[in-house]
């Protein structure tokens, strides 16, 4: 095993819950595979699977990434699942991803010379998956609540934190607390509060 520090403070992105986990996993899933993903909640977590896998270095460098400004993806640098992992392992929650190169677990430790922890990936070559990537979260004890609301089965909950990726181009895709929920094609959207 290796261990990687992702130099992400256990105090950033203090603010974020639970439903953060779901939003930006869901969302780097949709830009992963588009065609279509697996999303499975069980009872404490949930899993998710991609058939395309980023790379260790993709995984462990803030702004790496396969996706650029002219595709139409939700996000372009991987960092929310980065942050994502973050959030999970502040909260406890055990998170792993396993892709064909290793499977990578994290912890928070605290380096030599500072006070205070950051996250860092634990590297295990050995456990690689044949192809694709499989995220696992346990010890989510809210999962089934959390995966039904990312997904907007609530019709209430369909116009909170609205966001529009890249409102000037036609088709338009819309999000809703960073999860797709529809393209329109349109010249233009207006949008109020």
């Amino acid at each position: 095993m290796k261990t990687i520090s992702l130099n992400l403070s256990e105090r950033y992105v203090a603010h974020w819950d639970d439903a953060c986990i779901v939003r930006e996993l869901i969302s780097n899933a949709t830009d992963a595979d588009p065609d279509g993903f697996e999303f499975t909640p069980t009872p404490t977590g949930f899993t998710l699977y991609t058939s395309t896998a980023p790379t260790l270095a993709q995984m462990c460098v803030i702004g790496s990434g396969t996706k650029d400004s002219t595709t139409n993806t939700i996000g372009q640098f991987g960092e929310g699942a980065k942050l994502a992992a973050l959030h999970a392992t502040r909260q406890g929650y055990m998170i792993s991803v396993q892709t064909p190169e290793a499977l990578i677990g994290f912890r928070l430790r605290t380096p030599t010379g500072m006070n205070e922890r950051v996250l860092h990936a634990a590297i295990h070559p050995e456990r690689k998956r044949d192809f694709g990537c499989l995220i696992t979260i346990s010890g989510l004890h809210n999962a089934e609540e959390l995966c039904t609301n990312a997904f907007l089965t609530d019709p209430d909950a369909r116009f909170k934190d609205l966001a529009l990726a890249k409102p000037s181009i036609s088709p338009c895709r819309i999000y809703v607390r960073g999860v797709y929920i529809t393209t329109l094609k349109a010249d233009s959207i207006v949008t109020g509060k």
